[in-house]
């Protein structure tokens, strides 16, 4: 049969010998997503330390070992094929501890394929006494597969041997300083050909203009071959009297870009012992303009619903004689608990969209006075969402996604009179919390996977003007004009390609005038419809690092709405009220929303 998803954790102690394995499996089948971690102890002699095993013939795919500390005397695959068969993807991750033995990527005892394997060296480990292969079929160490990388995250490693890796991708960690070295290698001379070589560093990595480090040095010698630079065209021939290997660029995280000069390393003999890099000048991308993106959207979905009070206006006004006992109880003491639930999916003509989910819910107290009502009510909600968004102007259309949720609390107050003139407003404070992702960022020509995160306060606001008028005794026609108001304040996010970025402030305002017309269709239920114009608007958005500013054009626009909704009064023997709503939107915003409101009156 099949062995996925095991795993082998060890955290010290002494074992000699044996086979370390997160699967064992002994037919012609496929081992994968197996795992052997590593952070303690001593291992001497094993015959294999893999994430997966076959004793057959098979395939041994997406198995992962993890290093980060202990001393291994041993060798170490990433996934293992006793016969024929194919160990594909699989990884070694190595951060720590010691290692004296071969590392391989995947191996095949006999014949098969070995290919997108990698080997990725993180920290400070000590690799003195190490071997790194990509990858080896049968005992011929010529025969090492295709597509395997070695990745290095780190600086001022050493190691005996490397060799038949398809891609080296060096990431230059933070603290990387003029003159340092990354790889340095100490056992016979090494021979880089058909490899692609990548150079990319964090976004707040200490490098500058004018800057040097050695990539790779080998005393013994090091002869090159058709080896590019970044993905780029620039070919790399083992010509003693061509002092520069390559020129091109390197990235600085997802912001900057810098010309980047390649140099041999030569000894007092005149021999190539190694690469230099020079830094040259750094030219700013506009890749940092799908940034402040999400800061917008989360506003919006902040702004997407205005609270409301348990009661509407045309509620109010609908003739005491038709009350029920339970309202009459309401009418006498005045208090109402409430939930408003709902959700939307909506797009904007910008390209962007989301879909929102969002809740509200308190308490409210109804006062009579001389000349009408006055409502107070102390309020929460919750909202979160997901969107999209889209920078079609950045070096490369950086398609974005992610999700926003926010919590406040306020207040909303209504005064009604009489004659069914009315006002309303709330005040209410809390916290957004927002997630961004996109794979579509470059770092030096390669597709790249950046997140962030960021939580900021944030304060809202809506004024609501309106008229609610009697068309007979079983219609009611309210119209009213809303202004609604949200501000998220700056905040900070680190992203995961290494830069600290600020984001400004953003303000998000919200015009809305309508009708709505609510009719009494029996005793405790009532039926309406509305029509609305919407205009929305909101600020551009900034974000800053230390070397890059970026702008994020607001978002505006007209909109349609129309709705139609259910309301079911209390009965005495139920004290719940229930609100079914349901708006399409056309314009700028469109899509979709739906609510439904509780209540109970005591």
């Amino acid at each position: 049969g099949t062995q996925n998803n095991n795993s082998v954790n060890i955290y010290g102690g002494n074992i000699n010998g044996g086979i370390i394995s997160g699967s064992w499996v002994t037919s012609d089948t496929t081992t994968s997503n197996n795992s052997v971690n590593i952070s303690g102890g001593t291992i001497n002699d094993a015959s294999a330390i893999t994430g997966g095993y076959l004793t057959s013939n098979g395939t041994a795919s997406d198995n992962t070992v993890n290093i980060s500390g202990g001393t291994i005397n041993s060798g170490i695959q990433g996934g293992y094929v006793v016969s024929s068969g194919s160990a594909i993807n699989n990884k070694v991750n190595i951060s720590g501890g010691t290692i004296n033995g071969e590392i391989i990527g995947g191996y095949v005892g006999s014949s098969g394929e070995v290919k997108d394997n990698s080997i990725n060296i993180y920290g400070s480990p000590d690799l003195s006494n190490a071997n790194i292969y990509a990858g080896r079929i049968g005992s011929d160490t010529d025969l090492y597969g295709s597509n395997n990388s070695l990745n290095i995250y780190t600086k001022n490693i050493t190691a005996q041997k490397i060799g038949g890796f398809d891609g080296l991708n060096f990431y230059l960690p933070n603290n990387i300083e003029n003159g340092d070295y990354i790889l340095r290698l100490t056992d016979g001379s090494t021979t880089l050909t058909n490899t692609n070589v990548s150079i990319s560093s964090s976004g707040n990595a200490n490098l500058n203009t004018g800057d040097k480090f050695t990539l790779i040095t080998n005393s013994n010698g090091i002869t090159f071959g058709n080896i590019t630079l970044n993905g780029g065209n620039v070919v790399l021939y083992d010509t003693e009297d061509e002092n520069a290997l390559a020129t091109g660029t390197m990235s600085k995280g997802i912001s900057m870009d810098y010309d980047l000069t390649l140099n041999r390393l030569y000894d007092t003999d005149g021999n190539t012992t190694g690469v230099v890099a020079n830094i040259g000048e750094g030219h700013a991308n506009n890749q940092p303009d799908a940034l402040p993106g999400p800061n917008s959207s989360a506003v919006l979905i902040v702004n997407n619903r205005i609270p409301e009070l348990p009661q509407s206006p045309a509620e109010e006004l609908f003739e005491d004689t038709q009350a029920s006992d339970i309202e009459k109880v309401a009418e006498q003491h005045g208090y109402e608990i409430y939930a408003h639930m709902g959700g939307s999916h909506l797009k904007f003509k910008t390209g962007g969209g989301s879909y929102v989910k969002s809740d509200n819910g308190g308490f409210a107290r109804k006062f009579k006075t001389r000349s009408g009502i006055f409502v107070f009510a102390p309020l929460f909600e919750y909202g979160h969402g997901k969107f999209n968004s889209y920078s079609p102007n950045s070096t490369n259309d950086i398609h974005g996604y992610g999700h926003s949720k926010y919590a406040a609390g306020g207040v909303l107050l209504r005064s009604m009179n009489n004659s069914g003139f009315y006002y309303e407003g709330s005040l209410r404070g809390g916290r957004t919390d927002t997630r961004f992702a996109s794979g579509d960022f470059l770092v030096s020509g390669n597709k790249t996977h950046v997140t962030y995160h960021t939580e900021a306060p944030i304060f809202m606001g809506h004024i609501r003007i309106g008229n609610a008028k009697r068309l007979g005794s079983k219609n009611i026609l309210d119209v009213y004009g809303i202004y609604a108001y949200a501000r998220q304040n700056s905040s900070d996010a680190y992203l995961s390609s290494g830069e600290n970025y600020n984001f400004s402030s953003v303000d998000s305002s919200r015009f809305k005038a309508g009708y709505r017309l609510t009719s009494q269709v029996s005793r405790i239920s009532q039926i309406y419809t509305g029509l609305a114009y919407q205009y929305d608007t909101s600020a551009d958005s900034i974000a800053r690092t230390k070397d890059v500013s970026s702008r994020s054009i607001g978002d505006k626009g007209s909109s349609g709405m129309l709705e139609l909704g259910w309301l079911i009064k209390p009965i005495k023997d139920n004290p719940w009220a229930v609100d079914v709503n349901a708006t399409g939107w056309i314009g700028h915003q469109e899509g979709f929303s739906a609510m439904a409101k509780l209540k109970k009156s005591f």
